[in-house]
């Protein structure tokens, strides 16, 4: 009878050792995975204690996960993608080159630069042909021209910062431009794995109205509901005078508005962004021209 209770015992205290010279010798180290302590008593934060109402007050149970443990931190949600605008600008006459105001990155910072740039003669409408400065090099993602104003392009380009870093972008393009204008935004939350950031990119789309006063650019359905909208749209009044002005779609917030004069026309960039999913990012201007849009699902950081 004597072999069976200390065989019970043994088996009972299997998950609890002597505990080091902190504690007196009344306490046991018990496993948070299977927390077998001796009868009367219950683990708490790692050891074995007598229960009570005192006991249960002050600790809680080191076998149930709670949201103010160490542990249960790391479950906690990513925080939410959000959009900063680092600096925006329309700038003429014509270059081959231009350059932004400076900017700072740190290390890991997502970059994304969208462009509208307007050829001096009549051609084939083209994009930089490379965008760099501040520690980063950037890859295009989308381009969209299309539509009888040939002269006329909107791109969209991407960087993932290796390390921390200050100066203006070089925006670099093989012919001449009569305007280029831009818009430097940091995303922070957003997945930023793959090549130069790739992954943050889940879906880009694009779309070209020849005479509009409103553009839309359609997305497919949405990887995450909390993943973020982000979009650009061009637009080129026919005559001259003033930009025409634009107005962010529905729940969308404006990163940028800028517009400058192109010879006898006044081109602008509009970029929008919403922190949620929308198929349908959309603008609207004070007036009709020809215009351009680029549309992307941000993944929100895992």
């Amino acid at each position: 009878m004597r072999s069976l209770v200390f065989a019970a015992l043994a088996a009972l205290l299997a998950s609890c050792t002597f505990h080091d010279a902190a504690f007196d010798e009344t306490h046991y180290r018990c496993d948070v995975a299977a927390p077998l302590c001796p009868e009367g008593q219950r683990c708490v934060a790692g050891r074995c204690e007598v229960a009570s109402a005192a006991a249960d007050a002050a600790a809680p149970d080191a076998a149930v996960p709670d949201a103010t443990l160490p542990d249960a931190a790391t479950d906690a949600p990513p925080p939410p993608i959000t959009i900063t605008n680092l600096t925006a600008f329309a700038a003429t006459p014509n270059r081959t080159e231009y350059t932004t105001t400076t900017i700072a990155v740190s290390g890991g910072d997502l970059i994304v630069v969208d462009v509208f740039s307007g050829l001096v003669a009549a051609g084939t409408a083209q994009p930089p042909t490379a965008i760099e400065g501040a520690g980063l090099t950037f890859t295009r993602l989308a381009q969209v021209s299309a539509g009888s104003a040939q002269y006329n392009n909107l791109s969209r380009w991407y960087a993932r910062a290796p390390a921390a870093a200050s100066g203006p972008l070089t925006i670099t393009y093989a012919d001449l431009m009569e305007i280029s204008v831009w818009s430097v935004n940091r995303v922070d939350g957003c997945r930023t794995t793959g090549p130069n950031g790739a992954d943050a990119f889940v879906q880009t789309n694009t779309a070209y109205a020849a005479d509009a006063s409103s553009q839309a650019v359609s997305l497919g359905a949405f990887a995450r509901a909390d993943d973020a909208t982000l979009a650009a749209f061009s637009n080129e009044r026919p005559t001259a005078g003033t930009p025409y002005a634009a107005s962010p779609g529905p729940g969308f917030v404006e990163l940028s508005d800028r517009g400058g004069n192109a010879d006898t026309v006044e081109d602008s960039l509009m970029v929008e962004w919403k922190a949620s999913a929308d198929r349908s990012p959309s603008v609207t201007w004070t007036g009709a021209g020809s215009s351009r849009g680029i549309a992307t699902e941000l993944a929100r950081r895992p």
